[in-house]
């Protein structure tokens, strides 16, 4: 039999490197005073056997099948992740050839990847695009996770949510019209949901570490987290086995061949798994904008303060997309932000990038954890405090030894002494007023990557212009005033650029301060904008780290410190497909927001 086991990736418990950005408003602070926090989803790896993962497979497999570019556009303004259908196929066709048994090498490490992809993506099910057909291989599969109400749209779906801990409870079956049982597993948001005959073995309705569960023929257990799950159907017996904080093990024996394939039939589940709203999370509204949840209202609302114009308004939550979750759902161009890159294998002929920013001369204390091989490792910035020549030298050494095979890096206002001229007239008086630098000795010492500095260099096809220049603000080097002189800097960037690396941040996107609202440069957006480029990777705002995307472009803010200068923020990875792919998609988008036909 082929062992569950050896298809889960080791997802559990592992932090999504998405937005964190503190946002601080007087207006919010008075309402709530426990706002000031992080927001990090989780995430966690759903893997399934042969049985589970096939119905799974069927159930994605229908997702994107409308459109020419692979997404379908679901209610509520949601998108499935690009080449789900594609992915699911390919673990579905992979799983039936082995015919139960042990996976080859390279046939597993697919599937591994594809279930990681899957689990990462948290691909939505909409109900009408699933059967009600009685055979797994038609895809039975009539349940749909949704956090809150049953929205009208959900008229053929059973709906679950997320329940107390080891409760049992009741959810309306809007098809029937009647109340159908469903309880939860061993878990805050891990929970099953049985149609038909319900029953628990010991008769109370409650739901222990280990219990009995008996199904009619036609019923379903569905177990998963709201957005992503794996179900298994048919009659006989499920026994659900607590095991630890991560780990449950699901077995059925043989009691139907035609839906049971093998004994003691094993499902793998993480328990690690996406946290729900809150306030302080970061959402996106449609229509409206990007905002930060201020309160939990009693009607079930949540209130909302959006960033650009400060106006507020209530929305449900069925209307609220956090704003890492439109990252990942929405990648019109082919980026994929890789939350887990330990565990998470790019795919094959794809380039994964690895992104830091704003280490200023503590790359030495970065924890060895957050330092994840990739293909390119990008720099955008601040690896010193003030230029000094011991601290390049060491970043350097650091440079040299990190695992990775090309590395870009381009300067920031922070690294004083690679702007000569600012240098010799006012950086050495104000930072080094004893003995200053020699600044001819800077840029030589950059030795383990290549220096960009307004200049473009090509990378596995991939066309990457870097630049150091951010709008002007106090006495800092590569400032210039916003306008004239920093749009000429811009017109620089060559069209055909794949990736930008620029220090400072466009306007509207990972250019939140805790203090001073949106700061990024608005000449720098319009650049972006006209040259549609792919990838814009930036720092320098400690408080923006994070991802953002619009309709053709992902932005990142790879900020390694944060505002109290502590090298703690996760660097930010993501992976491209070929440059050509990316290129085709890229324009195709663009085209697409030209004629309004791709709009967020």
């Amino acid at each position: 039999m082929m062992d569950a086991v050896s298809l889960t990736p080791v997802y559990r418990r592992a932090r999504h490197a998405g937005p964190s950005a503190s946002y601080q408003n007087p207006r919010v602070l008075g309402k709530c005073s426990n706002f000031w926090r992080q927001t990090r989803g989780d995430f966690a790896a759903v893997a399934g056997s042969f049985c589970s993962v096939t119905v799974l497979s069927i159930c994605l497999g229908r997702l994107g099948r409308h459109g020419d570019h692979g997404r379908s556009r679901l209610p509520r303004g949601f998108w499935t992740w690009p080449w789900a259908s594609d992915t699911a196929k390919e673990i579905k066709e992979l799983l039936l050839a082995a015919k139960g048994e042990e996976l080859e090498p390279s046939s597993r490490r697919k599937v591994e990847e594809g279930i990681d992809f899957l689990a990462a993506a948290r691909v939505p099910c909409p109900a009408e695009l699933l059967g009600d057909s009685s055979s797994p291989s038609e895809g039975l599969w009539r349940s749909v996770f949704i956090q809150g109400k049953i929205p009208k749209w959900e008229e053929n779906a059973r709906l679950l949510k997320p329940l107390v801990r080891n409760k049992a409870g009741q959810a309306y079956d809007a098809k029937q019209g009647r109340v159908t049982n469903y309880g939860e597993i061993l878990g805050p948001l891990v929970h099953f949901v049985a149609e038909g005959s319900f029953t628990a073995k010991d008769g109370t309705g409650q739901c222990p570490k280990e219990f009995d569960v008996e199904i009619e023929q036609g019923g379903l257990v569905l177990f998963g987290v709201p957005l992503l799950s794996s179900a298994i159907s048919g009659p006989g017996l499920v026994r659900v086995l607590y095991i630890d904080e991560d780990i449950r093990i699901f077995e059925s024996p043989t009691e139907s061949p035609d839906r049971w394939e093998e004994e003691g039939l094993r499902v793998i589940q993480g328990a690690q798994l996406v946290k729900l709203m809150e306030i302080g999370t970061e959402v996106f509204v449609k229509g409206k904008g990007r905002g930060i949840l201020a309160l939990n209202n009693e009607d079930g609302t949540w209130n909302v303060e959006f960033y650009d114009d400060g106006a507020e308004g209530d929305f449900y939550e069925e209307d609220l997309m956090p704003l890492e979750d439109l990252v990942r759902r929405w990648s019109p161009a082919g980026a994929r932000v890789v939350p887990a890159p330990w565990t998470s294998p790019r795919p094959e002929g794809w380039t994964r990038f690895v992104c830091f920013s704003d280490t200023h001369g503590l790359h030495q204390l970065i924890p060895k954890d957050h330092m994840p091989p990739a293909d390119v490792l990008l720099h955008a910035g601040d690896f010193t405090n003030t230029g000094e020549l011991e601290q390049i030298e060491s970043f350097n050494e650091w440079l040299e030894a990190y695992p990775a095979e090309q590395k870009l890096v381009i300067a920031g206002n922070h690294d004083i002494t690679l702007q000569e001229d600012y240098y010799r007239s006012r950086g050495a008086s104000r930072f080094h007023r004893g003995v200053p630098y020699d600044c001819s000795k800077a840029r030589p010492l950059l030795k383990g990557c290549s220096y960009l500095e307004d200049t473009s260099v090509e990378v596995r096809g991939y066309q990457i212009y870097g630049s150091p220049w951010q709008p002007e603000f106090f006495d800092w080097a590569f400032n210039l005033p916003r306008g004239e002189e920093l749009r000429q800097k811009w017109s620089a960037i060559p069209p055909d650029t794949d990736l930008l690396l620029a220090h400072g941040p466009p306007a509207g996107h990972v250019d939140m301060t805790s203090r001073a609202g949106r700061v990024g440069c608005q000449d720098l957006r319009e650049a972006v904008h006209q040259r549609s480029i792919s990838v814009v990777v930036s720092g320098h705002l400690h408080s923006a780290y994070g991802t953002d995307a619009d309709e053709v472009t992902l932005y990142v803010n790879a900020s390694t410190c944060t505002e109290q200068y502590n090298p703690t923020h996760k660097p930010i990875v993501f992976d491209l497909p070929p440059a050509h792919e990316l290129r085709e998609a890229t324009k195709k988008a663009a085209l697409e927001r030209k004629e309004g036909k791709l709009q967020l």
